[in-house]
């Protein structure tokens, strides 16, 4: 009686080396995460600067420097941009600043989304956050809704984050 597996063993070798391979790619690159966002003012004229803040962590390989063009969106349109550099050991958390200015913008409610993505991200799913609460524009000189002042600060911490954001 004979026992055959060598058909067998280039499929074990090909799926060891297949898992091998995704495990390299996720540890050779900088793994970028947006843990949070804080927007302010939430109320403001159309002309005013808002000022979004992301907290920012790499999860994965130390890796060198690298530059990338993260931007802030409204309502799916980029509004702020700059160039980030990042790198460095693993866990490192980085703030990004941005300013926005309004003018020339419609009055109404805009929904703020910051989007780090970049090619070499081995989990891009993290590279972005939307805010769930809105930031409201209105013409200079018009009163907020409700009667609200002007002013406030929209914030979103990922609760694993908060600790940190929080000192």
């Amino acid at each position: 009686m004979k026992i055959r597996i060598a058909p067998v063993l280039p499929l074990v070798l090909f799926a060891w080396m297949a898992a091998g391979a995704a495990n390299a790619l996720e540890g050779d690159y900088p793994d970028l995460a947006v843990r949070g966002m804080t927007v302010a003012p939430a109320r403001a004229h159309v002309g005013d600067t808002i000022q979004v803040k992301v907290l920012l962590r790499n999860l994965g390989y130390a890796g060198d420097s690298m530059d990338i063009f993260p931007r802030i969106l409204a309502n799916g349109r980029s509004v702020a941009t700059r160039i980030f550099t990042f790198g460095g050991d693993p866990v490192d958390t980085y703030t990004a600043t941005f300013s926005w200015n309004t003018s020339g913008a419609a009055p109404g409610e805009y929904t703020l989304q910051a989007d780090f993505s970049y090619d070499a991200d081995p989990t891009p799913d993290d590279n972005q956050l939307t805010l769930k609460t809105p930031l409201v524009l209105v013409a200079p000189g018009a009163p907020f809704p409700g009667g609200q002042p002007a002013g406030g600060t929209i914030k979103y911490t990922d609760p694993a984050e908060k600790e940190w954001w929080d000192r």
